[in-house]
């Protein structure tokens, strides 16, 4: 059989039949081939992600040092720690352990004032105690309360958790605050005469709105200085708006 071969750039090749080699791998040089690179990427693949969830838990921390130098620009302004927030409305004189949302801006949880402390005074500035309803209304919110709970702000999302994504067109908050002792139901314990001892929530950090003040420096929380604030867990609840 003749095969048609190029000639050598320096000899002819002689006229009659032969057979041309042509070189490549064969079936079981290339399956050698595939099975050592599937290997390689079988060892680097874990490296690469071990990486990457590093750089993510980095991140994480870094967030809560930013909350937390924010807790203390807070104080250093208003000369206490942000508040946990509370339902009801606080001009109208709702009880502490009203349910289930706060009518007021000034209800409204730590997230939200500590905002212009880490470059987020575009998003505090959407709402105003003006946009609170009459205290004569027995219905109906701070008008800015959704445009707020709308804006995404990348420090209260933790990556090794979940990526910023709206949740029924709001923005949550992976951390959550410490706020020391609750009442029956979850919600925040009332001192009474019968029953004074009751901290109000006075033994953690965030201090229910409209239940008193704590500084860093307080007792209560003397050995808690950055203030203690922790991701969420997975199962928990949160967002700018109050709860």
């Amino acid at each position: 059989m003749r095969a048609d071969c190029p000639p050598s750039r320096f000899t002819s090749l002689p006229a009659g039949p032969y057979k041309c080699r042509r070189s490549g791998f064969t079936l079981i040089e290339l399956l050698v081939v595939i099975a050592i690179i599937a290997v390689l990427v079988g060892l680097l693949l874990p490296a690469v992600q071990q990486a990457r969830e590093a750089a993510r838990r980095s991140q994480c921390t870094n967030n809560l040092k930013q909350i937390g130098l924010a807790f203390h620009n807070f104080q250093d302004v208003y000369g206490k720690l942000p508040n946990g927030g509370r339902d009801g409305h606080d001009k109208k004189g709702d009880p502490l352990d009203s349910c289930c949302n706060s009518r007021t801006r000034a209800g409204w949880n730590w997230g939200y004032w500590i905002l212009p402390y880490i470059d987020q005074a575009n998003v505090y500035n959407l709402a105003d105690d003006s946009m609170d309803p009459p205290v004569t209304s027995t219905s109906g919110n701070n008008t800015g309360e959704n445009a707020v709970a709308r804006s995404m702000i990348p420090v209260f999302y933790c990556p090794t958790r979940r990526s910023p994504k709206p949740h029924s067109t709001f923005y949550r908050n992976d951390y959550a605050g410490n706020g020391g002792e609750r009442g029956p139901g979850g919600l925040a314990a009332v001192a009474t005469a019968a029953d004074p001892t009751v901290s109000n929530g006075l033994s953690g950090v965030l201090v229910q709105t409209g239940a008193g003040k704590i500084k860093i420096e307080d007792n209560g929380c003397r050995s808690l200085s950055p203030p203690v604030v922790v991701p969420r867990q997975p199962t928990g609840r949160s967002s700018l708006k109050p709860r």
